[in-house]
């Protein structure tokens, strides 16, 4: 058992550092005049520091968005793995995979003929015809 939990670990740590230099690394830098993004309560965002490099940012969840005078969001409360703290939308970077975008996978219906990961579609021999594919 703890030969599993050592191995869980290490996976787990693997797959962190992993993530953090392959796809932070490459994730761009999206100025918010030029194409501002509305922050949205449950959104991934990278929490900024001029201190560090970039693939040691902490990754935080948005708690709650706090508007300004003018109605404008201007502050967000995020959950970190640590603690919860204040961040203006200036020092967040959102992750370019939205809470929204599990909604918008379309649903496969029942009826439809098998497919492979390759979009190809399956063809049943004529000899298992008689045959129910599951």
């Amino acid at each position: 058992m703890n030969k599993r939990y050592r191995y869980r670990q290490k996976l787990k740590e693997n797959l962190r550092k992993r993530f953090r230099a392959e796809y932070l690394g490459q994730l761009k830098h999206c100025a918010w005049k030029r194409c501002p993004t509305s922050l949205q309560i449950g959104q991934n965002v990278l929490v900024g520091n001029d201190q560090t490099k970039r693939l040691s940012w902490p990754l935080a969840k948005v708690l709650e968005l706090y508007p300004g005078k003018d109605g404008n969001i201007r502050v967000a409360r995020l959950k970190t793995a640590h603690r919860e703290l204040l961040r203006t939308l200036q020092r967040l970077y959102p992750m370019e995979m939205t809470p929204d975008s599990s909604d918008s996978v379309q649903q496969v219906s029942e009826s439809s003929q098998p497919r492979s990961r390759l979009v190809i579609t399956i063809k049943v021999p004529s000899r298992f015809q008689d045959f129910e594919l599951k």
